[in-house]
């Protein structure tokens, strides 16, 4: 099982970035450009919380897989609710949940996360 939680850090790593990117890019900066060409405030605004948006979001999954890459037993608390959080977004992210929830409920993968951590 040490494997599939290295994939999985990865898999969170990744997943988070590209969603903090799509909202980013695709969301926030046409927003707030459009806006600007526009010259509407409004529309600025929401340009800047969509992308504030989008980074709160990704922030929890990055943490989580850097912190599985490293064997933390706190990764396994931010990761399973982040898994289940994203199982409604289908069809990536709903893979991403199912593949956490077998990699971190798996009880061979428990005593990966208890030993002392330095």
């Amino acid at each position: 099982m040490h494997r599939q939680v290295q994939i999985l850090a990865t898999s969170f790593v990744v997943y988070s970035t590209a969603f903090a990117l799509i909202g980013i890019l695709l969301g926030g900066w046409i927003i707030f450009m459009g806006g600007l060409v526009f010259g509407e405030r409004d529309a600025i605004r929401d340009g800047i919380d969509f992308i504030v948006l989008a980074l709160a979001l990704s922030l929890p999954g990055l943490i989580a897989g850097i912190g599985l890459r490293r064997f933390r037993r706190w990764a396994r608390i931010v990761a399973i609710p982040y898994g289940v959080m994203h199982l409604v977004v289908f069809p990536i992210g709903t893979a991403l949940g199912i593949y956490t929830l077998w990699v971190l409920l798996t009880p061979r993968t428990w005593p990966l996360f208890e030993s002392p951590q330095t």
